[in-house]
């Protein structure tokens, strides 16, 4: 996506960049190394691609956390094949499992710390939830 003229002009910074004292070499390739990768058009997607992303608007949650009490990962069900412990729109009692939590090697059963009906699953099946992280959201009933 560079023209002529952006070529041009990284080539002469790159030239006046290297000096006889060899301090410049470094940037002289720097600047080649960015004109060569293009990267002038991948700043200016990447750039709107952010600004896109971040106007996704999540909409607020009138429920109550259930929060993780430690590190690992969650897992929604007893095995990939089982159905999930809780799934939204389903009344749960205090103590009843809502997921597992893997860390170091051992399974954890989490329960919900009280009842309601579950408005909203935050945490992801397999990914990496950090102690006191929202796990699901439960509106009292």
């Amino acid at each position: 996506g560079a023209g002529p003229d952006a070529t041009a002009a990284a080539r002469d910074a790159a030239g006046s960049a290297a000096r006889p004292g060899g301090s410049g070499s470094a940037a002289a390739r720097s600047v080649a190394g960015t004109d060569a990768g293009g990267s002038v058009a991948g700043a200016g997607s990447s750039a709107s691609a952010a600004s896109s992303g971040s106007a996704a608007v999540v909409p607020e949650s009138t429920g109550q956390p259930v929060l993780a009490p430690l590190t690992g990962i969650f897992y929604a069900s007893p095995s990939p094949s089982a159905p999930a412990f809780v799934k939204v729109g389903q009344e749960i009692v205090a103590g009843q499992v809502i997921g597992l939590i893997e860390a170091m090697k051992l399974f954890n059963e989490i329960k919900s710390d009280r009842a309601g009906r579950v408005s909203r699953i935050v945490a992801v099946t397999g990914a990496l939830v950090k102690a006191k992280q929202p796990l699901i959201e439960v509106e009292p009933l």
